[in-house]
């Protein structure tokens, strides 16, 4: 990996991702944190970290060298702390919108910071290239999550032209990218307080609350996720209404990318309609 490529990489890194980065930059550090986890094992899958028996991470000496000597600076930082943002943003709009224009993207990064749509181009080009591959169509962006059928990329736009975008939060940009979903909504909560009763164990019913919110985003198998649930919890099987009760408000009330981040409850009460599962992704069909 040269400089340019590392340069790349650890400037799509937050604040705790650069600190753990340098934390692990001396040697094998032990990491407990299974957020921490999920950062380290990122670097791992670019070949810039290594994983040890004892959930010991380390960065290759080389990389680390070459970010010390020739990387580490203030233009960095300053470069890192908007493109870290951008990439947050980003992932937001690759799970949330399906196709979505540039100009959305950059209402979501000037929630925190202001920068012009050129800039946010810019620093979009200059993503890992490894790990990131989503395509500009002119001032449209493609996830790569999606395998587009290039025959249908026009009608694909032209369907989202007229479309509603839910524009997040700070925080639900942040929770979203270091999560995977929003476990602070209440709907989340009481279903995960629910689940604590019968699991025991917190992590595991986070754990849990993650593979549900999964489950009905992904496949949107409502019958099939309590189902899974009550058979690896069997103690459930007798509270399978309420159970039922709970995911049943978590799913209305979670964000969904059938309505460009809006809720089916929200869309619901306005009278908006899906995109309808028409799009192939990650070898499932969505």
């Amino acid at each position: 990996m040269d400089k340019k490529r590392l340069y790349r990489e650890l400037a799509v890194l937050d604040d705790r991702g650069i600190k753990l980065f340098e934390r692990c930059g001396y040697g094998p550090a032990i990491i407990d944190d299974s957020d921490d986890k999920e950062i380290l094992l990122y670097l791992c899958e670019q070949q810039i970290a290594e994983k040890g028996f004892l959930d010991d991470f380390s960065i290759r000496g080389e990389y680390y060298t070459l970010y010390e000597n020739e990387i580490k600076s203030e233009d960095f930082e300053k470069y890192r702390k908007k493109a870290s943002w951008v990439w947050k943003c980003k992932y937001w709009c690759d799970e949330m919108y399906d196709y979505f224009p540039k100009s959305v993207l950059l209402k979501l990064v000037n929630k925190r910071m202001h920068m012009s749509e050129n800039e946010l181009t810019e620093i979009f080009r200059k993503f890992p290239v490894t790990s990131f591959n989503d395509q500009e169509y002119g001032d449209w962006i493609i996830p790569w999550t999606y395998v587009p059928d290039y025959d249908d990329i026009t009608s694909n736009i032209e369907s989202q032209k007229e479309a509603v975008f839910y524009i997040p939060v700070v925080g639900e940009i942040e929770e979203f990218f270091e999560k995977g979903y929003l476990f602070s909504r209440k709907s989340c909560q009481n279903m995960y307080n629910f689940l604590l009763r019968y699991i025991g164990d917190e992590d595991e019913a986070r754990e849990m609350c993650f593979e549900i919110w999964l489950n009905l985003s992904v496949d949107d198998l409502f019958d099939n996720t309590i189902k899974d649930v009550i058979s690896r919890y069997p103690a459930m099987k007798s509270k399978k209404i309420e159970l039922t009760s709970y995911v049943l408000k978590f799913y209305e009330n979670m964000n969904t990318s059938e309505y460009n981040g809006y809720s089916i409850a929200y869309a619901r009460r306005k009278g908006m309609r899906g995109k309808g599962k028409h799009r192939i992704r990650c070898g499932f069909m969505e």
